[in-house]
């Protein structure tokens, strides 16, 4: 019984080879078949035809020496998904039957030995087509070249047969354009000879106005000259002058003199003094000589002098005294603000600077105005007092003309906490009538605005240098004023 079984199971082996021994695809999957070639010779240019990459063939060959393209195997169920979708390129999915031999393609697209392939992802299939669609993409392209060289090639022709007629159209034209220039020539000879004689015209006009700009240039120079001459003179006047007070230069004079000195004698007495004191003091040279010219060199060599004997006395160096002083000197007559507030109203805003010497500067500025000109609201050197939480000013009062009869009791603080500016003061009432019950003298009336630091120095200092001029103009103007209707008035009693 046993040996039957055994020759049932070896007869079946033997009977049944193909089933056994070929490459058929199993459990699902299916190969991508591209198609098949009758013999090896086809191989390479079918592959080649294809538009894909050397790399991605399997290829099985048949007992009948039947050669299959493939792609390697893939899973049926996506191959039938992407087969919905378009994307198969009328490939087929084969189970392999009969496949056994597996070779593979080298670069040159020919037969070697091969390895088995597989498509496990949609992204893998897809990356291998991906060529397809290149090449069909150069194979349109290369199409409407063929229809644009040939298109061009018509426009080409039709260029040159329109050209060839235009050719002979301007020649008809040219023959046209000689006979209307021949009849034509006399009029033009007039005409330029009407031409010739406006530009001689215009050439003796303009010989004329170079004529007198010659002049005015010879003039411009003598008065230039006479300018330089008068120049000259002055160098050489001062330079007399910077002799005789025993300068060396003028420049030295002029320095010396703008620190307060007379001459040289008186200069160079201190000069030596005054440049030791330059040396301690702390200050750049630029500083230095803003501070020499603004105070005059004797007020700064007696503080220097001073500072200098209060050292002695203590019994050692300068130290940080005089270049301390110095600098706190500077910041005054360069007035610059250790503090600089800026408070914003409904109508401009404030700029209140604490300057070094303990007063305060008070500026508005109108919106939509470079500077406030005007008296009302600007107050310049004011007293300031420091408290726990607030800055006062106890002689504040804003510069509004007659304020000793209209305006008093001023009240002018900065909270320190809240960043608030307030002012408040009693301004007398026009209405007032001392014979009617409750009518008042003086009505209060007070002020509040919000307050931030400020770091535009040189926008301050613009404001309020502006701000002197006018005021110093304004004086200036008001005294002629008042000395030309003394003299108008003096003139109209002589009759």
């Amino acid at each position: 019984m046993i040996r039957y079984f055994v020759f049932i199971i070896a007869s079946f082996f033997l009977l049944s080879p193909p089933a056994l021994t070929d490459e058929r695809a199993r459990n699902g999957k299916c190969y991508v078949a591209i198609g098949y070639a009758n013999d090896r010779s086809q191989v390479s240019e079918m592959a080649k035809n294809s538009f894909i990459n050397s790399d991605y063939f399997e290829l099985f060959e048949r007992k009948d020496k039947k050669v299959y393209l493939t792609l390697g195997k893939i899973d049926e169920k996506l191959f039938k998904k992407l087969q919905a979708e378009n994307k198969t390129y009328d490939f087929g999915c084969s189970q392999g039957k009969g496949y056994e031999k597996r070779f593979g393609l080298n670069a040159d697209f020919q037969m070697v030995a091969g390895n088995k392939k597989f498509l496990d992802t949609e992204a893998q299939f897809l990356s291998v087509v991906a060529s397809i669609e290149i090449e069909k993409q150069k194979i349109v392209d290369a199409e409407v070249e063929r229809q644009v060289q040939a298109r061009l090639e018509k426009l080409e022709k039709k260029r040159k047969e329109e050209e060839a007629a235009e050719a002979e159209r301007q020649r008809l034209a040219e023959l046209e354009k000689q006979k209307k220039a021949k009849e034509a020539a006399e009029a033009e000879s007039q005409r330029l000879a009407e031409l010739e004689k406006q530009r001689e015209a215009e050439e003796a006009a303009e010989k004329e106005k170079q004529r007198l700009a010659e002049i005015e240039q010879k003039r411009k120079e003598e008065e230039a000259a006479e300018k330089e001459k008068q120049r000259l003179a002055r160098i050489a006047a001062e330079t007399e002058k910077a002799s005789k007070l025993g300068f060396n230069s003028v420049d030295d004079m002029n320095f010396a003199i703008a620190a307060g000195f007379k001459d040289a004698n008186s200069y160079n007495a201190v000069a030596n003094e005054l440049n030791q004191a330059f040396e301690t003091s702390g200050l750049a040279k630029k500083e230095w000589l803003f501070l020499l010219n603004k105070l005059g060199g004797t007020a700064l060599l007696d503080k220097f002098k001073y500072y200098k004997s209060l050292a002695k006395e203590m019994n050692k160096e300068m130290g940080a005294g005089w270049p301390n002083q110095a600098e706190y000197m500077y910041q005054i007559a360069a007035n610059i603000p250790k503090l600089l507030l800026k408070c914003n109203g409904r109508g401009g805003y404030y700029v209140i600077a604490h300057l070094f010497d303990n007063t305060a500067d008070f500026l508005y500025v109108d919106k939509g105005q470079s500077y406030a000109r005007k008296e009302f609201y600007n107050v310049l050197g004011t007293k300031v007092v420091l408290y726990d939480t607030s800055y006062a000013y106890p002689e504040f009062k804003f510069n509004i003309g007659y304020s000793a009869v209209r305006y008093k009791n001023w009240k002018a603080s900065v909270n320190r906490n809240s960043g608030s500016f307030s002012v408040s003061y009693q301004n007398s009432n026009p209405t007032y009538r001392p014979d009617v019950k409750g009518s008042q003298e003086w009505w209060y009336a007070n002020s509040s605005y919000s307050c931030t630091s400020w770091d535009d120095v040189e926008r301050y200092q613009n404001l309020k240098s502006d701000y002197i001029k006018f005021t110093k103009a304004e004086a200036a103007r008001k005294k002629e004023k008042a000395e030309a209707e003394a003299k108008a008035k003096l003139e109209s009693r002589k009759f």
